[in-house]
């Protein structure tokens, strides 16, 4: 379980699963029932078979910064070259 703070939000579990191209794929699930994808899945981009690009726009607005602050995932200090989004790693 990750303590969270996202509109009132405040624990959600990080689900792992993997895109058809084998890319890491994180779900973010409350009591049971998806909220989040946090992943996007950039084919073309050189990122790590344990690394995944994260979607910070739209609905995920503020849950990069609070799964960093949680402690739950750690930016390697990358970008993504199509769309600018930080590259990450689960901390486990």
């Amino acid at each position: 379980m990750v303590h969270i703070d996202h509109f009132g939000l405040k624990e959600v579990e990080i689900e792992l699963g993997r895109y058809q191209n084998g890319r890491l794929a994180v779900q973010l699930v409350e009591n049971g029932e998806d909220y989040a994808t946090v992943s996007v899945n950039l084919p073309f981009e050189e990122i790590g078979p344990d690394e995944f690009a994260f979607k910070t726009y739209s609905e995920n607005e503020g849950l990069y910064e609070e799964l960093i602050r949680s402690g739950a995932i750690e930016a390697t200090g990358r970008h993504a070259d199509t769309m600018g989004l930080p590259i990450c790693r689960i901390r486990t």
